[in-house]
């Protein structure tokens, strides 16, 4: 079997799209998680079903899946829950803003999970269709390679719900969105906020005030779940 990161044939081993520490605060007195699942569009998440564990599949061989862990994922879950970075709650509108982020091992962590959604045959990430940008990130994740803070844009939003407390305990399936101008783009909700990563061939600066910046700053802006369903 082949590897989807380095291209190399090996045992693969069972790989998580979006890493194994989110799903913690889902989990009931079974291990049992609720994840949503989507047709595609925000506005259409079906009913909350259980799983046993995150969702995984046969992806990445041993070495690729330390490379990612030991280069983003172990710093990410360092900063974003056992520093706990965000507050437990926000009103609708308040902002906050990230401030001293390492932009680069930031931004390729999060590039890392969109990567894995659109090389995935799962159906719950069957909705995210990178085409020749899945090739250019594979490239940029096993080299290591940086980015500018205008090419694959990062863009979040917390979720509040139940007395505006943010909603570290929702992981939906991605679903595909147009922003201002066209710009295709591809929305993940997990560590309490839903993920915007847009994917286009132009350098976006639309965005500058909210996307995530090289300077290692990122602007959240709050809003509840029920509002985010209808915009």
């Amino acid at each position: 079997m082949v590897c989807k990161l380095c291209c190399k044939e090996n045992e693969l081993r069972n790989s998580h799209i979006i890493p194994e520490f989110f799903y913690v605060h889902l989990y009931d007195a079974k291990h049992r998680a609720q994840c949503m699942s989507s047709t595609g569009s925000k506005q259409d998440y079906k009913r909350r079903r259980p799983i046993q564990k995150g969702y995984r599949e046969k992806l990445l061989c041993d070495d690729c899946e330390k490379l990612l862990n030991t280069r983003y994922e172990n710093d990410y879950k360092k900063l974003w829950f056992d520093k706990d970075i965000l507050p437990q709650t926000l009103i609708e509108g308040e902002q906050i803003i990230l401030e001293g982020l390492d932009y680069h091992k930031f931004k390729q962590f999060h590039l890392s999970i969109l990567f894995r959604a659109s090389v995935s045959s799962l159906s719950e990430f069957q909705h995210v269709n990178l085409g020749p940008h899945e090739e250019e990130l594979r490239k940029i994740l096993i080299h290591d390679l940086p980015t500018s803070d205008q090419k694959y844009v990062i863009l979040c939003h917390a979720i509040t719900k139940n007395n505006l407390e943010i909603q570290y305990g929702l992981i939906t399936s991605p679903f595909k969105t147009r922003q201002p101008n066209g710009y295709l783009s591809y929305g993940f909700c997990f560590g309490g906020c839903v993920w915007y990563y847009i994917v286009d061939s132009r350098e976006v600066s639309d965005f500058s005030q909210f996307m995530l910046n090289s300077q290692g700053t990122l602007h959240i802006m709050s809003i509840p779940w029920e509002k985010f369903l209808r915009i």
